[in-house]
């Protein structure tokens, strides 16, 4: 990891550079909720992570899929409440109760490629496959 570390701010510049051609490309998708950077904080986008929304076209599990056909892989890393797994349902410090917007979001979320890799026409291809199966 220590050789690692001074390429660290390359690959954080790289990854916030695919991350803001995928919000401009990906925007006002209908049915795509993009991820946004709060005022006044920064990001090292280690993870793209839109929202597929009740009135997309696709649901998240049929747009990951479309995206495999298509070459482009995704992950849903975070399909679950934190409650539903073992090690934390009987935890003392999580709090069971209702949690309908979480309970949404763990339906919803699907990361996109951002890493440091990708050049321009990757996230570019990236953007064109989830246009296109988004409609």
């Amino acid at each position: 990891g220590l050789p690692q570390l001074a390429r660290y701010p390359e690959q954080v510049e790289r990854r916030r550079r695919n991350a803001a051609r995928l919000v401009e490309r990906l925007d006002g998708l209908p049915g795509l909720v993009v991820p946004r950077v709060m005022a006044g904080r920064d990001h090292v986008w280690h993870q793209f992570t839109v929202l597929v929304t009740e009135g997309a076209r696709v649901d998240r599990a049929e747009l990951a899929a479309a995206m495999s056909e298509r070459g482009v892989g995704s992950g849903i890393y975070y399909p679950r409440l934190v409650t539903e797994y073992p090690c934390y349902a009987e935890h003392p410090l999580v709090v069971h109760g209702e949690t309908p917007v979480a309970a949404r979001v763990a339906r919803q979320c699907l990361s996109l490629p951002v890493h440091g890799g990708l050049l321009p026409d990757d996230v570019d291809r990236v953007a064109d496959v989830v246009r296109e199966i988004m409609g």
